[in-house]
């Protein structure tokens, strides 16, 4: 679980500023998405051509936004065209042609392009340089670059930069999103994500997990309007990031034979996610956990757990 900062054209991504793309296709010309560590709610940043600071073998190049991946796929250019249009980050379907056969080895259309599909996209005043982090990167990067490599707190900080620098007033006026919510819930999500990953050392069957997955599943559809989104990271669990805090929301499914070890399970994830939350520096705000299930509990049972810290909620 990493975030990428990738080598952009900044013709593409100002088409894409210019606009108020919140979402756009990150095409390649390459016919293969191969990632080792880099999965859905990681964050892609635009790292431009253009925006050179320095001389020599020393110019580095500026991050001027991000985006959120969602899934990837191989696609015709023209399908890509007839499935993203003017998202692909150009005006007409013979542009993008054209720029895809000139980033293309032979200086053709190739046959299949991959695409990076990316929501949530922001984008910056003003670049920011990894330098600035203490992360050195070399000019000659001609593709994409892991940012949580060597330190697991650089998209973080980019984040935390990305708050002095602001959100590109131009595409701000296109969304009714808040300029210093936004670094903040990117920030949030990030953390939860990261204790996620930490939490997850237990290994579940795949019935277990279709399980709990449907019982998240619904409860995410049932309230659509609460600003809730899967965990980076979970096929389970849930999560509610706003100004005023984090809540957390893990399934809980059981039967007579494992009752109490599933619970003892659900209980200790979500007191590990509260305590390591509560004094993480980025999740500031009201901690709440909650379990939720689709099975009725016991009255005292259901008071041991919300004495415990834990909030049941039954479907």
């Amino acid at each position: 679980m990493s975030s990428i900062a990738y080598v952009t054209e900044r013709k593409m991504i100002e088409y894409h500023r210019v606009n108020g793309n919140r979402s756009l296709n990150f095409w390649r010309p390459s016919a293969s998405i191969r990632f080792s560590d880099f999965h859905k709610g990681d964050l892609l940043f635009f790292l431009a051509k253009g925006t050179e600071k320095g001389k020599g073998a020393s110019r580095e190049k500026g991050i001027v936004g991000y985006g959120k991946y969602v899934d990837g796929e191989i696609l015709t250019p023209s399908l890509a065209w007839k499935r993203y249009q003017t998202k692909n980050g150009y005006s007409t379907k013979d542009e993008f042609f054209d720029v895809i056969m000139k980033a293309s080895k032979d200086k053709e259309l190739p046959e299949n392009i991959s695409c990076l599909h990316l929501s949530d996209v922001v984008f910056f005043q003003a670049p920011i340089y990894l330098s600035e982090i203490g992360i050195q990167i070399s000019n000659n990067v001609e593709s994409y670059i892991y940012l949580d490599k060597d330190d697991d707190t650089a998209t973080i900080q980019i984040l935390e930069k990305a708050k002095d620098v602001g959100i590109d007033l131009w595409s701000l006026s296109f969304d009714d999103h808040e300029e210093e919510n936004v670094f903040e819930y990117a920030q949030k999500y990030e953390v939860v994500g990261r204790i996620c990953s930490f939490l997850n050392d237990e290994k579940m069957s795949e019935r277990e997990e279709k399980q709990l997955y449907k019982v998240s599943y619904k409860y995410l559809i049932e309230h659509e309007n609460d600003d809730l989104d899967f965990v980076k990271g979970s096929k389970i669990d849930l999560c509610s990031i706003t100004p005023n805090g984090i809540k957390i929301y893990a399934p809980l499914v059981y039967t007579n034979k494992d009752k109490n070890q599933r619970i003892q399970r659900v209980i200790g994830k979500l007191l590990s996610y509260k305590a390591l939350l509560e004094i993480d520096p980025y999740s500031k705000g009201n901690i709440e956990v909650h379990a939720i299930t689709d099975s009725e509990l016991e009255e005292g049972l259901v008071l041991w757990m919300e004495t415990s810290g834990v909030i049941v909620e039954v479907e």
